[in-house]
C-alpha cells in the first residue's frame, strides 16, 4: 500500500492544483473512482519513486500469473494536460529553496542563462527517454521505468547498480530537506541546537507519515502544495510591486559574475540540474498515456508533456531567482554570502510569511512522499532477496513483515538524519550530488544510451529480414527472439524522434558533466 501510495503522490496528482495554474480550472471534469479522489494528493514532489516503484516488480495483470492490476494500472488514461501539469509538477519541491543562494552571487542574467542551457538538456534527454520507451515492450506496465529500460538494455547487473542511485538520491533528497528544515527552526529559536532541530524535523516527519493514515498524509499534501503556490504567487505579486530602484538592482549583473558558471568549488550547474529535473515524472506520463493508445500516439503526447510541462519549473526558478532578489534589499541586512532565504524569512510579516509559506510548502511536499517510496522501495528490496532464496509456493506475491517494514522506515528516517546533523552547509553539497551524478546517470546518460542500443538492435531485425511490423516492435527484436505483431492501435506514421547525432551528443554531454562534477568534487578546481 505505501508503495502504490507513494507512486501516485509522486505521479498522477500533480494535476489538480497545477491545473488551476495552468489553465484556470478548478479541477479537471473527468469522472474518476471516489476512492482514487480520496487518497491522491495534489502536487508531484521531487522524487525518484515514480521511475523505480514501477519497475520495482514484475508485471502484473492476466499474464502475470493472474495477479490483480496494480491500483496505477486500473486508471484510465491522463489528457494531455494532466500529462502537461504531473511533468511540471514533478521538478518543484525542497530543491527550489536553493535557487535564491545559488543564483545571488552570480546575478539574474548569467543565471538564468544558465537555467535555460540546463533545461535545453533536460528537454533533450527527456525526449529520448521517451523515444527508449516507445521501442519497449509493456509501456503502460512498467516497461517505461528507468529499472526496465535499463534491464532490457544492459542486464540485470547494471539495471541494480541504476536501483542504487535510485534509492541513494532519495536519501540523499530527504537529508537535504532535513538539513533545510532545521535551519529554518534554528533561524526562528535561535537557542535549539542545530542537531536537535534535524532529530526533531526527522522524528516528525517520521512519525506523521507512517503514523497517519493514508488519507491524511493524502490531504495534508495537498495542504502543503497549496501553501507553497499560494506562497510563490504573493512573492511575486510584491516583486511585481517592488520600488524600480529594487528591481534594476536585480537585473543589473556585472560581467564578472558570469565566471561563477565555470567549473569550481560551488558549481551552481549541478544544483540546476536537480531543481528543474522532471525525468522521474515520464515513466508515470508514458504508463498512463499508453492505455488504449498506441505506443506511437503516447510519444507523441509524452513529447509535448515534457517540452510544455518543463517549462513551468524553468519560468518558477527564473521568477524566484529574479523576486528574491528583488526584494533582497527590502529584507533585513544580513551579513554577505547569506541564504537570501533566511534574510526575507526575517523581515517584515509581509515579505516572511508568503517566503514561510513556500519552504514549509516546498519541504513538506518533498518530505511525505519521498519518505513513504523509499520505504517501501527498501522493504521491496529485502523482501525481492528473501524470496529469490526461498520462493514463496503460490503464485503470490509475498508480504513485507512488520518486522521488516518497521526496520525500512526507521532506516529511511535514521539514516539521512545523521547525515543531516553535520550541518547546514551540507544542504548544497547533498543537492550538487542530486543534481551531478544520480540525475545525469539517470535521467541524462541512460536515455540516449538506451535509445542507441535499442535503434540498433532494430537495425539488426531489419537487416536479418525477420518480418517485424513496425519499428516500434522491431526495435525490442532480440537474435533468436520471435517477430512482434504490431502493436494495437499503433499509428501508421512513425512519430518524430531525436537524430542518432543528437543521442551522442547528450551521451557525450552527460559523460563530461559527469567527468566535471567528479573534478570539482575531488578539487582539481578548488576555486
Amino acid at each position: 500500500k505505501d508503495r502504490w501510495l507513494a507512486l501516485e503522490m509522486a505521479g498522477r496528482s500533480a494535476s489538480p492544483v497545477l491545473l488551476v495554474f495552468l489553465t484556470s480550472c478548478a479541477q479537471s471534469a473527468e469522472a474518476v473512482d471516489a476512492r482514487s479522489v480520496r487518497a491522491r494528493p495534489r502536487l508531484s514532489p521531487r522524487c525518484a519513486a515514480p521511475a523505480l516503484v514501477a519497475g520495482s516488480g514484475a508485471k502484473i495483470g492476466p499474464a502475470d500469473g493472474g495477479r490483480a492490476a496494480s491500483p496505477v494500472q486500473q486508471h484510465r488514461s491522463m489528457s494531455l494536460v494532466d500529462a502537461i501539469a504531473i511533468i511540471g509538477g514533478s521538478a518543484v519541491g525542497g530543491g527550489f529553496l536553493a535557487v535564491p543562494a545559488v543564483t545571488a552571487p552570480l546575478g539574474l542574467l548569467p543565471s538564468a542563462s544558465a537555467m535555460v542551457a540546463t533545461w535545453v538538456y533536460l528537454v533533450l534527454s527527456g525526449l529520448a527517454y521517451v523515444d527508449a520507451a516507445c521501442m519497449s515492450e509493456g509501456i503502460d506496465t512498467d516497461g517505461a521505468s528507468v529499472l526496465a529500460i535499463s534491464r532490457r538494455c544492459f542486464g540485470n547487473g547494471v539495471a541494480a547498480l541504476f536501483s542504487l542511485l535510485c534509492v541513494a538520491q532519495m536519501l540523499a533528497i530527504v537529508s537535504a530537506n532535513l538539513v533545510k528544515a532545521a535551519e529554518l527552526s534554528a533561524s526562528l529559536l535561535p537557542r535549539l541546537p542545530f542537531p536537535a532541530a534535524v532529530l526533531l524535523a526527522a522524528a516528525g516527519f517520521g512519525a506523521f507519515v507512517f503514523g497517519a493514515a493514508p488519507a491524511t498524509v493524502a490531504a495534508a499534501n495537498t495542504l502543503l502544495a497549496g501553501c507553497m503556490l499560494t506562497g510563490f504567487l504573493t512573492l511575486f505579486a510584491l516583486a511585481a510591486a517592488a520600488p524600480a530602484p529594487a528591481a534594476a538592482a536585480a537585473v543589473a549583473a556585472p560581467s564578472a559574475h558570469w565566471a561563477g558558471l565555470l567549473p569550481r568549488r560551488g558549481w551552481p550547474i549541478p544544483i540546476f540540474v536537480n531543481t528543474l529535473r522532471f525525468g522521474e515524472a515520464i515513466p508515470v506520463v508514458l504508463a498512463q498515456l499508453g492505455h488504449g493508445r498506441g505506443r506511437e500516439a503516447a510519444g507523441r503526447e509524452a513529447r509535448m508533456a515534457v517540452v510544455l510541462g518543463s517549462l513551468l519549473p524553468l519560468l518558477l526558478a527564473i521568477g524566484w531567482s529574479s523576486a528574491s532578489a528583488a526584494l533582497a534589499s527590502l529584507a533585513s541586512p544580513s551579513p554577505p554570502g547569506a541564504d537570501p532565504v533566511l534574510a526575507l524569512l526575517g523581515s517584515s510579516p509581509t515579505l516572511a510569511t508568503p517566503v514561510a509559506l513556500i519552504a514549509v510548502g516546498a519541504i513538506g511536499s518533498t518530505m511525505l512522499p519521498v519518505l513513504l517510496a523509499c520505504a517501501g522501495l527498501l522493504a521491496d528490496a529485502s523482501r525481492s532477496r528473501s524470496s529469490s532464496s526461498s520462493p514463496p509456493p503460490s503464485s503470490s506475491p509475498p508480504s513485507s513483515s512488520p518486522r521488516l517494514l518497521a526496520a525500512s522506515r526507521a532506516a529511511v528516517v535514521a539514516v539521512p538524519a545523521a547525515f543531516a546533523c553535520l550541518g547546514p552547509s551540507l544542504y548544497l553539497r547533498l543537492l550538487a550530488f542530486s543534481g551531478a551524478f544520480p540525475t545525469v546517470v539517470l535521467y541524462g546518460l541512460l536515455p540516449p544510451l538506451a535509445a542507441l542500443v535499442l535503434r540498433r538492435r532494430h537495425a539488426f531485425a531489419h537487416a536479418a529480414g525477420r518480418g517485424v511490423h513496425s519499428p516500434t516492435a522491431a526495435a525490442v527484436a532480440r537474435p533468436g527472439s520471435a517477430p512482434h505483431p504490431p502493436p494495437a492501435g499503433e499509428a501508421k506514421g512513425s512519430a518524430p524522434r531525436l537524430p542518432s547525432a543528437s543521442l551522442v551528443g547528450l551521451v557525450g554531454l552527460s559523460a563530461l558533466l559527469l567527468l566535471v562534477s567528479a573534478g570539482v568534487a575531488c578539487g582539481v578546481w578548488p576555486g
